[in-house]
């Protein structure tokens, strides 16, 4: 099924079969102008008609030529064939690994995004963690009897309210003094 013959294409890569199919081409094309300029001969405005001994002669002369022409391989053609599906195949191939590619950058984001927010999230438990741990010390060793005794807590909500009152009336003095009113 498969030929194990190297690829004739493939093969053009070889400087001297290049040249040797450029001459070829070459050769042919040139040939074929010639047939071409001698066939408008016979069937232009000014028609040369051979006389019907000559063409009798030349039937078999054409027939043999035509004979002799070299016919062209199908070998080109299926190289070129199976190179084309072969490039068709490696694109489609190609653009699957882009594909795939971008796929993975972009799980490679979102892995980094939720990495960055574990983290984040991860500090902020330690945060509160040490938060807590700092409040049942607090209150663990905080002396409680002691300032329950003393009333710490009245004093300082008084020396709270006295430094709000304190605020309050200066507000009032300056309100007052605005007004022309004298401050009570």
């Amino acid at each position: 099924m498969f030929n194990s013959q190297p690829c004739p294409v493939t093969s053009l890569t070889n400087p001297r079969l290049k040249t040797a199919h450029e001459a070829l081409t070459t050769h042919l094309t040139h040939q074929s102008r010639t047939l071409t300029s001698i066939a408008v001969s016979f069937s232009g405005p000014f028609a040369i008609l051979p006389d019907p001994e000559d063409i009798d002669e030349l039937l078999p002369i054409i027939q043999t030529t035509l004979e002799l022409l070299p016919h062209p391989s199908a070998d080109p053609l299926v190289a070129i064939s199976h190179l084309t599906h072969s490039s068709r195949e490696l694109i489609q191939h190609l653009s699957n690994v882009s594909d795939t590619l971008h796929m993975s950058r972009q799980t490679t984001a979102n892995a980094a995004r939720r990495l960055k927010v574990s983290k984040e999230q991860l500090q902020d438990w330690k945060r509160d963690n040490e938060k807590t741990q700092e409040g049942q010390e607090y209150i663990e060793h905080g002396d409680w009897d002691r300032r329950l005794k003393e009333r710490e807590a009245k004093r300082a909500c008084a020396n709270v309210l006295d430094g709000f009152e304190d605020v309050c009336g200066q507000w009032r003095k300056r309100l007052c003094e605005g007004l022309g009113v004298a401050s009570a």
